[in-house]
């Protein structure tokens, strides 16, 4: 009589048990578990989160960085500001003295244009006083006669956000006259961090412009 296997004859075998290759029967494959979610407390996910050292140095930076480069262009910009103010002056401060010892009236000019142009922009005998990356076209000049050096008027013709140069001339004077030159000179605002007050609104342009003036005061000579 055959031998009979003692395995018993059942279909419900677990597919996951490894059966012995002794016992005549081929070896199954074990089944992949199901996987099932392990629920973490909140605690310890914080607790691994704070023990956790990987990439600090990408989110302290992603935290800075805004306010960070923020800073840097204010001050690139206000030390730009700054530097086109005093090279401003410079060149308002030599144009003064063409009016001073009589050199602009012997030159003829007859309006602020022609101050602006010949005196300040190179574009007579004299040579280009404002730096190049100046543009010119946005210059504006005041030279009038004044009383006296108390009633000058060396203000920004800046009122109520507005820049209102309507009542601005050209008028050299004559010898021993009392004068007073103004120039302004408008750049845009990129960042405002450090205020907007005398700013205005220009023709032609969406951002905000810092009004940056010049002045010289002085007696023609005789």
């Amino acid at each position: 009589m055959d031998q009979v296997s003692s395995f018993p004859a059942t279909t419900d075998i677990d597919p996951r048990a490894c059966l012995d290759p002794a016992a005549g029967l081929p070896l199954k494959s074990a089944a992949p578990m199901p996987f099932k979610a392990k629920t973490v407390p909140l605690k310890t996910l914080l607790s691994r989160f704070r023990k956790e050292k990987g990439g600090i140095a990408a989110v302290e930076f992603g935290m800075v960085a805004m306010p960070f480069f923020g800073l840097l262009f204010s001050i690139f910009e206000t030390a730009t500001d700054f530097y086109i103010n005093a090279t401003l002056q410079t060149a308002v401060t030599a144009a003064a003295r063409d009016i001073l010892t009589g050199q602009a009236q012997t030159a003829n000019y007859s309006s602020a244009s022609d101050f602006i142009s010949k005196a300040l922009c190179g574009g007579g005998t004299i040579p280009r006083r404002v730096p190049s990356f100046i543009n010119c076209n946005r210059i504006k000049a005041d030279v009038r006669p004044a009383a006296a050096f108390a009633g000058m008027d060396m203000s920004k013709p800046v009122h109520s956000g507005a820049l209102d140069t309507s009542s601005w001339s050209y008028d050299p004077g004559k010898n021993n006259d009392l004068i007073v030159v103004r120039a302004i000179y408008t750049v845009p605002i990129v960042t405002s961090i450090f205020g907007t007050a005398n700013t205005v609104i220009v023709s032609g342009s969406s951002w905000p412009q810092r009004v940056l003036l010049a002045t010289a005061a002085f007696k023609n000579e005789p």
